[in-house]
C-alpha cells in the first residue's frame, strides 16, 4: 500500500509537526510563566511596600529601629529591581540601595558607640555597603 520512502516521508512529517506544536506549547508556556511570574513580583512589591509603611509608623512610635526600617526598604528595593524594564530605573534603583545601605552602615555605626550592636553587625553593614558600591559599578559598567 505505501512505499518504505512514503512511509518515511510520513513519518518524518509527522515528526517535524509534533516537534513544532511542542515548541510552540513551550513558547506559550514561557510566556504564561513569565507572566504570572511578574504578576507575582507585582503582588510580593506591593505587600512590601505596605510593611515598609508599617515599619516607618512602628519606628515613628519608638518600637523599631531604624536599621529594621532600612532592611524592609532594600526588600522593596530588591523587588523593585527584579521589575525594572530599563537600564536607566536600574541604575537608579542600584543607586538606592547604596544609599540606604550607607545610611544603615551609619547608624550601625552609631548604635556600635553606644553598645546596641556587636562589631560583627557594624562589619556586616561596611561589607553590604561594599556590595551595593560593587554592584552600582557592575551595572553601570
Amino acid at each position: 500500500m505505501f512505499s518504505s520512502k512514503s512511509f518515511s516521508i510520513l513519518a518524518f512529517l509527522s515528526l517535524a509537526a509534533c516537534c513544532v506544536v511542542t515548541t510552540t506549547s513551550a513558547q506559550n508556556s514561557d510566556e504564561d510563566s513569565g507572566a504570572r511570574t511578574r504578576d507575582l513580583l507585582i503582588e510580593k512589591r506591593d505587600a512590601l511596600a505596605s510593611y515598609v509603611a508599617y515599619a516607618e509608623t512602628q519606628f515613628l512610635q519608638g518600637t523599631l529601629p531604624s536599621w529594621a526600617v532600612l532592611d524592609a526598604k532594600l526588600k522593596l528595593l530588591d523587588t523593585k529591581l527584579d521589575l525594572a524594564d530599563s537600564h536607566a530605573e536600574r541604575i537608579r534603583i542600584f543607586e538606592e540601595r547604596l544609599e540606604n545601605r550607607r545610611f544603615r552602615e551609619s547608624r550601625l555605626e552609631q548604635a556600635f558607640g553606644t553598645g546596641d550592636v556587636t562589631y560583627g553587625e557594624k562589619i556586616e553593614a561596611t561589607v553590604e555597603r561594599l556590595d551595593a558600591a560593587i554592584a552600582l559599578a557592575k551595572e553601570r559598567g
